[in-house]
């Protein structure tokens, strides 16, 4: 297992060094289970653009009363038993009080863990609504499928008229969940599924799902998976002659589904948060400018709620809060917190709410659906 450490100093911290008790050099650390490796290492890339810009932030406003912040992160290559381990190591070797990761069946693994030892888990990425019910100290700024879904069997049944929907699903915690609430309210909508299929997860060989989707002539095609995965599904239905409708994910809208899947994307549709890129607010347009000024491309979703995350555990820290039941009780507490991501807050089971927008794509570009 790889263990990555990332610092970033105070400059003049290290000058009043001398004066300064030895106690007081001794930063502030939180951890990070990441997917630095493994089948889907784009997650941890993001995490870690979102860090890196948190951290140059703290640290220019001063640190955490003076202290640097430190974050160290344990690969666990998507894999929950590794996720273990290296959760086990930031508890007990680095006494981290708050850790921040992703991943429906990571976060699942990891929150008995987390409650058992009191250490806050802040999720940036996963969506099953099994999180919902994870635990005291297990928190979202990402909303969940129990609220992603619904809105999108709502819209394909109320705003598209559909009665007939293929799902494209992959196969892990995070998109059985979406299999599993787009099926339960499907139903209730009028709608049915005729076909369902799973795939793993990193696949890039979509031709047998979509034989059997296009088999079924459903009124719509309903994809609830990972960014590059519905890149390359995208793709190949359309060289498969495919002309249904798709209703994506809202991830769908990181970079690089457009980089693999290309003009295969036009027409799409998917649920966005208050994050826009584009048109949202002074904050996101700020972030975004520095972040293309960094990468040269516009960021995806997960580096402002990564980033976001990172920020909220600083305030915590700066407001004094440095165990895992202070900064639990913090996140509760919090009220209006303007995100890069959106405005925060944390209902009663520690998860975020955000309303949806429906947008489709249109010469390349994401505008709001019906415009």
């Amino acid at each position: 297992m790889r263990t990555t450490r990332v610092a970033m100093a105070v400059v003049w911290l290290v000058m009043l060094a001398a004066t300064m008790p030895a106690g007081a050099q001794e930063p502030y650390r939180l951890g990070e289970v990441c997917f630095c490796t493994g089948p889907a290492p784009q997650f941890g890339e993001y995490c870690q653009q979102g860090m890196e810009l948190a951290l140059e932030d703290i640290a220019r406003e001063g640190g955490i009363k003076g202290r640097k912040l430190e974050v160290i992160r344990e690969d666990c290559q998507a894999q929950p038993k590794l996720a273990i381990v290296g959760l086990t190591k930031l508890i007990n070797l680095h006494k981290v009080p708050a850790i921040v990761t992703y991943g429906s069946s990571v976060v699942l693994a990891l929150a008995p863990l987390v409650e058992q030892n009191k250490v806050v888990l802040l999720n940036t990425m996963a969506t099953s609504e099994k999180i919902r019910n994870a635990g005291d100290f297990t928190f979202s700024n990402i909303a969940g499928s129990e609220v992603e879904v619904v809105q999108a069997a709502e819209f394909a049944a109320k705003r598209l008229g559909a009665k007939k929907v293929a799902m494209l699903y992959v196969n892990n915690e995070f998109g059985l969940s979406g299999r599993t609430v787009f099926g339960q309210n499907a139903p209730k909508l009028g709608m049915t599924m005729p076909v369902a299929e799973a795939h793993d997860i990193g696949a890039t060989d979509y031709r047998t799902q979509l034989t059997k989707v296009r088999g079924a002539s459903p009124d719509l095609i309903f994809m609830y998976s990972h960014d590059k995965e519905i890149g390359y599904a995208l793709k190949q239905a359309k060289q498969l002659g495919i002309t249904t409708p798709w209703l994506l994910y809202s991830g769908a809208s990181a970079p690089i589904t457009t980089e693999i899947a290309g003009a295969a994307l036009e027409g799409a549709i998917m649920p966005q948060w208050p994050w826009d890129p584009v048109g949202g607010t002074a904050r996101m347009r700020e972030f975004v400018a520095r972040y293309q000024a960094k990468h040269g491309k516009v960021p995806a979703i997960y580096v402002a709620t990564c980033y976001d995350g990172y920020r909220l555990l600083g305030e915590a820290l700066k407001s004094g809060a440095t165990t895992g039941p202070a900064i639990r009780d913090f996140l509760y507490r919090v009220k209006d917190y303007q995100g890069v991501s959106g405005t925060v807050n944390f209902d009663q089971d520690g998860q975020v709410l955000w309303p949806a927008r429906f947008m489709v794509v249109k010469g390349g570009k994401l505008v709001p659906y019906g415009q």
